[in-house]
């Protein structure tokens, strides 16, 4: 009996705990959060808002006269929409949102542009401005009368003329956005592909239709400049003759960068300058799209680059006919080989021509009479026996000794000019004066007119 009573407790005990167990579960389940279900009014008046939001967009998209507000609009969607409970009044409240793009760069004016990857800051720049959004919520009460059609009406405050407002002032920002010194910089390097200053972008045609101008440089002095300076940086620098054709490529690109600089902080307008500007649609261009919106760069981009290419080949075949010898150092201004006695002879570099060697080979006997060396814009007194003369003027920026002197004599690497000089015996006190200008007109004036008197007290 015990025995049984005691099962018997047992059984009402674990009955009791079950019972317990199932209450519980049941008042989780009611205390739930479940979302309430819209009336038909309300899904009504959300669904009467919505077609009423887009008409707006679209009809605001067609009378926009601000391009960007118009680029903003295109991509602009309708977010959540929220509907209240009718009022005494039969006013149901609800509100609807509107996500579009930014069209803000995100490059402000403390953003560095290095100049080093253009394209990638640029990319950046359009990436963000379509995937940075904004929202607008809009306002609009729909009313509900018995046997009436609803009655919809946007928020005076925060309805679609708030929304129309809103987008100018997120259209001003983009543009503002875009302006900015950074992204200028990196669009006219990525579209320009060389060397600009005073470049400007004008906005006022829309974010598919930017202007970008500037002054550029001549093509043909600015690869003239990179080949020139270029060739010493691969005698002294790296393995002349035997250089690897990435750093031949690596070195000229470093001397247009340098003609940049330079070209960048010029104040006055080379004759050989010229004024660039290009339309263009930046996305267009960066996903690399052809047509008319893009149509002006691609052709300055192949223009150029077919004047580059054909420079770096040439300048790589320059190379290649570098004298397989070491470059040296540069030898002071003074007479390197020679006599020296007979008529007193001054010569002056003019500054900004460059090194010079000059060689007097006396017509009478063939010998070598003097070899100098003249540094840029300085002067060397010599003397030479009285005779006829065979000089030949050197100029070059490498430097491979008395024998070799400037090396070969082809264009860039050395220029040589043979000229026929009489040098006759003076009064006491008297000299030669020569001084040497720039090679071309060397070659064009009459020598006699390069030689005059001067007494040595004047």
């Amino acid at each position: 009996m015990y025995r049984f009573g005691k099962i018997t407790s047992l059984l009402l005990a674990l009955l009791l705990a079950l019972c317990l167990s199932a209450t519980m579960v049941t008042a989780a389940e009611v205390t739930d959060d479940a979302p309430l279900e819209l009336t038909a009014e309300q899904t009504s008046a959300i669904e009467l808002t919505k077609e009423s939001a887009l008409a707006e967009i679209e009809a605001l998209a067609d009378s926009a006269k601000n391009p960007w507000v118009k680029e903003i609009l295109a991509h602009a969607t309708l977010g959540e929409a929220t509907a209240g409970e009718p009022n005494s009044k039969g006013v149901i409240a609800v509100l609807v949102t509107v996500e579009f793009p930014l069209l803000v760069s995100g490059v402000d004016a403390k953003t560095v542009f290095d100049g080093s990857d253009p394209e990638a800051f640029v990319r950046a720049a359009l990436e963000n401005a379509l995937e940075e959004k904004g929202e607008f919520v809009l306002n609009a009460t729909v009313t509900f009368a018995e046997d009436k059609e609803p009655v919809f009406k946007w928020h005076s405050s925060k309805g679609f003329k708030a929304f129309s407002t809103a987008l100018t002032t997120k259209a001003r920002a983009a543009t503002t956005s875009f302006s900015s010194k950074p992204m200028v910089a990196a669009l006219s390097a990525y579209v320009f592909q060389h060397p600009v200053r005073g470049a400007k972008l004008v906005l006022t045609d829309g974010p598919r239709a930017m202007t970008l101008s500037a002054i550029g440089p001549g093509y043909r002095s600015m690869l003239r400049h990179a080949t020139r300076t270029a060739l010493p940086r691969v005698a002294y620098e790296a393995e002349g003759p035997n250089t690897e054709a990435d750093t031949i490529a690596s070195l000229f690109n470093e001397q247009i960068a340098d003609f940049g600089n330079t070209f960048a902080k010029a104040t006055r307008k080379a004759d050989d300058d010229q004024s660039l500007s290009l339309t263009f649609d930046p996305w267009a261009l960066i996903e690399g799209a052809s047509g008319e919106s893009v149509a002006s760069v691609r052709e300055h981009h192949a223009r150029y680059e077919e004047r580059y290419t054909e420079s770096l080949d040439s300048f790589s075949s320059t190379v290649s006919q570098l004298p397989d010898l070491p470059a040296l150092e540069m030898p002071k201004t003074e007479q390197l080989e020679g006599e020296r006695r007979g008529v007193k002879v001054v010569i002056i570099a003019k500054k900004g021509d460059g090194n010079r060697s000059l060689s007097f080979t006396n017509l009478g006997d063939g010998e070598l009479k003097a070899l100098c060396f003249i540094r840029d814009g300085e002067r060397l007194t010599i003397y030479v026996p009285a005779g006829e003369y065979a000089i030949e003027t050197g100029s070059g920026d490498i430097w491979y000794g008395a024998e070799e002197r400037f090396g070969p004599n082809m264009l860039p690497i050395a220029l040589y000019y043979p000229d026929y000089f009489k040098i006759t015996s003076l009064k006491e006190g008297q000299y030669w004066r020569w001084e040497i200008t720039t090679p071309d007109i060397f070659y064009d004036i009459d020598p006699d007119i390069l030689q005059y008197l001067f007494d040595l007290d004047l």
